[in-house]
């Protein structure tokens, strides 16, 4: 219901966008690092060109089909070859874009960022232009059909229906910032206490529009562990307090000025957020002397090395004395490698002494089970016996019944 929501004020959003070429502004043409797509800004974007577009299209090739039904085809061989060219450079300038921009985002991210990100930065540039290219190319390959009914060939409805459709699907590629897929990592952060995540704990994403439908423990990966706590109830106060601050946390003017959809990626980085909340209670744990660096040391280990600064350069806030930050080392961005956090086996005399009191347990348990059923079968019948000596007519009834459910 709220994707829904969601979506209806997007498109009405959208759609109050008037057409006015006064606002285009056509610098975006030179400045293909600094290009970012915006409805109303960017030259050709308004839905109203798309539509003026489609009805243009349409219209000519009705005409021109009527016309040529009277007169002799054209053979139109300067005209394709030119119009060939043209979108055979086309496609090479834009293919040579590409190429540049997947070097250079190779040599500053990885292999992966090439094909996945969750990092909004990525929503402008080098890229986003040659996709703006290819966009206004759509409009070009309209002549396509304009020169088939010059030369009297036949246009089934495959054809038209490519050619109006691949412009409206580019133009969505560019207003949902498509260029990457998406990655399952979305910056969300869950507290959990103890290294195994259960999907109790995804009822912390307050807005379910946001909240994934069900846990995947591959879609997560460890960026905070803590140990050293004197008790668990530091845990359980350190853990609310993050809780608190996350689902509480300001919002900038900024954040209101934002396009709806844009929102989505704010509410989802709750990174830096959850850094400085941990920090803030870390440091209400020490005013509450909860902990101290003379019963207590705390280590953190960090995914990134680089968030331990982050508390003093946003809020000039120093992490507690008793802190101690290392190094998480994980394999397959999951599995804790530190010493720390390995299950540690138990030697065999230990193990065996568990296993042999588990046993005993279990063999004490059900003779005791068995000693309680046959002292109330006893202290039953007893009175039975009671009540058949003292003629008592309860006691009859009771008989009775005891012997019916026998039969």
């Amino acid at each position: 219901m709220t994707d829904a929501k969601n979506l209806i004020s997007r498109i009405e959003e959208i759609f109050s966008i008037p057409y006015n070429t006064s606002n285009w502004d056509f610098s975006q043409f030179t400045e293909p690092n600094e290009f970012q797509w915006k409805v109303g800004i960017t030259p050709f974007s308004n839905w109203q060109f798309v539509v003026g577009a489609w009805a243009t299209y349409f219209v000519t090739i009705i005409g021109l089909k009527a016309i040529m039904s009277s007169t002799t085809p054209f053979s139109m061989r300067y005209g394709t070859a030119a119009h060939n060219l043209i979108l055979c450079l086309l496609s090479a300038i834009m293919f040579g874009y590409a190429v540049i921009d997947f070097f250079h985002r190779y040599q500053e991210r990885g292999i992966g960022e090439c094909f996945c990100t969750s990092d909004s930065s990525s929503n402008k540039g080098r890229l986003f232009y040659v996709t703006y290219a290819y966009y206004l190319s759509k409009f070009d390959e309209l002549f396509d059909t304009v020169i088939l009914v010059l030369k009297k060939k036949p246009i089934i409805f495959l054809h038209w229906y490519h050619h109006a459709i691949v412009i409206l699907m580019v133009w969505s590629w560019l207003e949902d910032a498509n260029m990457y897929a998406r990655h399952v990592q979305t910056s969300q952060v869950l507290v959990t206490v103890g290294r195994i995540i259960q999907s109790k704990y995804l009822r912390q994403i307050k807005d379910a529009a946001l909240r994934p439908h069900k846990l995947r423990k591959d879609h997560w990966t460890p960026f905070v562990a803590i140990s050293g706590f004197s008790s668990y109830g530091s845990v359980m106060t350190t853990s609310n307090i993050i809780l608190r601050k996350l689902q509480n946390r300001p919002k900038s003017s900024e954040y209101y000025k934002m396009e709806k959809r844009l929102r989505v990626h704010e509410d989802m980085n709750l990174v830096e957020s959850s850094v400085l909340a941990l920090c803030q209670s870390l440091r209400q744990l020490e005013a509450r002397e909860m902990e101290s660096k003379q019963n207590s040391l705390l280590k953190i280990y960090w995914e990134g090395m680089a968030m331990v600064d982050l508390p003093k350069e946003q809020k000039g806030m120093e992490w507690p004395i008793f802190v101690q930050h290392e190094k998480l080392e994980l394999k397959r961005g999951r599995l804790f490698l530190n010493e720390e956090f390995k299950w540690k086996q138990k030697p065999l005399a230990v193990r065996n002494d568990r296993k042999d009191a588990r046993l005993k347990r279990g063999i004490y348990s059900r003779k005791a089970n068995q000693e309680n059923q046959e002292n109330q079968t006893s202290q039953k019948n007893q009175r039975m016996v009671v009540n058949d000596e003292t003629g008592d007519a309860s006691g009859i009834k009771i008989d009775v019944k005891v012997m019916e459910q026998v039969q």
